[in-house]
């Protein structure tokens, strides 16, 4: 998971609550007060992973909330928001998984932003459909932008049109139509 929420996980838990660390020279054993304890300089935002690498850290996060005595219903609407992410239609569509993992990252944030705020996080284990529609469009818009486009020969119809039959997605658009 990414480093801001390893920090803010770090920083809320309790004063006297302790991590035990090995020296990797001499083997060494040592405490270490949790609220010192800095995120890794290694980690990568959710938007950032491959699926795979999602799906693995993702279960990792589940049992790591798990182990860490989280309120049954979040860990359980964690676990929701991860399946329904898995088996959601939207993976089918050309950028449907980066689409996924970036609504990933950014509702998952903005919950522990909300908590962290003294709000009451959103529900994440249902997936807002026009908000992943949007961020969909936003990939699919950016990545027009940055790819080059070569004019066509002189003497060809630039643009070709594929039978319907052939169609998966609407043309021009970002937005996947998995129903």
């Amino acid at each position: 998971m990414a480093s801001t929420e390893a920090s803010n996980v770090a920083n809320s838990l309790a004063p006297d609550t302790m991590n035990l660390l090995q020296d990797s020279t001499s083997g060494s054993l040592s405490f270490q007060a949790s609220s010192s304890v800095t995120p890794s300089k290694n980690a990568i935002s959710d938007k950032d992973l491959s699926w795979s690498q999602f799906s693995y850290a993702f279960s990792w996060f589940l049992r790591a909330i798990g182990s860490a005595n989280w309120p049954e219903k979040t860990v359980e609407m964690f676990a929701t928001m991860f399946l329904n992410l898995t088996l959601h239609p939207f993976r089918q569509c050309s950028n449907g998984e980066t689409s996924l993992l970036v609504y990933a990252d950014e509702t998952r944030r903005q919950w522990h932003r909300d908590i962290e705020g003294g709000k009451s996080g959103p529900n994440l284990s249902e997936i807002v459909g026009e908000r992943l529609e949007n961020i969909s469009n936003d990939l699919h818009d950016q990545t027009k932008m940055s790819s080059p486009t070569t004019p066509a020969p002189s003497g060809i119809l630039s643009t070709f049109v594929p039978p319907k039959s052939l169609c998966v997605e609407p043309e021009n658009s970002g937005f996947c139509p998995y129903t």
